[in-house]
């Protein structure tokens, strides 16, 4: 049986010496054979076969499993294995911090380098081989359903999802990091996991409320098709029935999880757009536009809270985990902090 890492992170086994992200929580797993590390993975990935008969008895793998709503993040560090996997409900894709894998699909091989490529694995029709001295990585494995749901969202309807997109969803296939649009993602990505790790660390779980998931498959879906950073639609007016309602709705749900996904999917209009329209509203982006009625609430509640009432039950009803944030955002709408607004209207009241 795996057994429960509580000691400090384990680092990376490669050139490049980068720690692999997670693999630093309390929740990690480290497994002493590739066995019970194939074992463990079979639970996401189904890995079979799993053996390393080179590292023997100094096997040594540590690996973080977390969740984000639909989407499973598996980080893993440590000596690599001789396998084969089936194909499972999911699309897969790998992201080396260190050294590389070789990976040999549909009788095709796939390096897997670090800083060079990202792997997709497919859901369905595939059957792959694993070879690797050292693995040092994390995968991200979704339902491609939930890829195309996210794609047609950012594209302002499933109808204007590209070709491309579908068919890269279907295939084994390397994704090209070579270019300055595509590492500049890859970075992204480094911090994204750098940051994740923070905040499973600081609370023990990933909140909702924070969108990390949104956050996630928007990068990876781009990085596939650029074409949806620039997607556009018909033109939307300021005081169009639906501009009105997405306003109505984003007031009453302020408190509540909001991503920029959940606004095009409500409005049926692109980032793009909806970026025009507030900016040309009000003179701001849709996200921050929220963050600013998400002020005016606080504002009220801390207008007519009883002085026991304390920041931190204002700031999580307006949607916020971290006070400090809170106390940042508040201070710089009102230039004064909220502890001092609750104190001031507390004696008032």
């Amino acid at each position: 049986m795996p057994e429960q890492v509580l000691g400090p992170r384990l680092e990376t086994f490669g050139p490049e010496d980068r720690p692999v992200p997670l693999i630093g929580l309390a929740t990690a797993i480290e497994t002493r054979d590739a066995s019970s590390y194939g074992s463990l993975l079979n639970n996401v990935l189904q890995l079979t076969n799993c053996d390393d008969s080179e590292a023997g008895p100094n096997f040594a793998n540590a690996t973080s499993l977390v969740r984000l709503g639909e989407v499973q993040i598996i980080a893993t560090c440590g000596h690599g294995v001789v396998a084969e996997a089936d194909p499972i409900d999911s699309s897969c894709f790998m992201i080396p911090y260190s050294t590389y894998g070789e990976y040999r699909a549909d009788g095709k091989i796939l390096p897997n380098y670090y800083l060079q490529n990202i792997l997709h694995m497919p859901a369905t029709n595939w059957s792959l081989e694993i070879k690797s001295s050292l693995i040092a990585g994390v995968c991200v494995v979704v339902s491609p359903l939930v890829m195309l749901d996210k794609a047609a969202s950012m594209a302002g309807g499933a109808g204007r999802i590209s070709y491309g997109l579908r068919s890269f969803l279907e295939r084994p296939a390397l994704l090209d990091l070579a270019d300055s649009y595509g590492l500049s993602i890859l970075n992204m990505l480094h911090k994204y996991f750098a940051f994740l790790e923070s905040v499973v660390i600081s609370f023990g779980t990933v909140p909702a409320l924070l969108c990390l998931d949104d956050l996630l498959l928007r990068q990876l879906l781009l990085l596939i098709d650029n074409s949806l950073l620039g997607a556009d639609d018909l033109a939307l007016a300021d005081d169009s029935p639906g501009f009105v309602e997405l306003l109505d709705w984003m007031q009453s749900q302020c408190h509540a999880s909001i991503c920029l996904s959940d606004l095009e999917a409500r409005s049926g209009y692109s980032r793009r757009n909806l970026q025009r329209i507030f900016k040309q509203r009000f003179g701001c982006g849709p996200m921050q536009w929220l963050r600013k009625q998400r002020m005016l609430l606080a504002r009220q509640k801390l207008e007519f809270a009883p002085l026991t009432t304390g920041v931190k039950k204002v700031a999580l009803e307006c949607g916020y985990i971290d006070v400090a944030a809170f106390s940042r955002d508040y201070r710089n709408a009102f230039s004064v902090s909220p502890r001092t607004h609750l104190h001031r209207y507390s004696k008032t009241n």
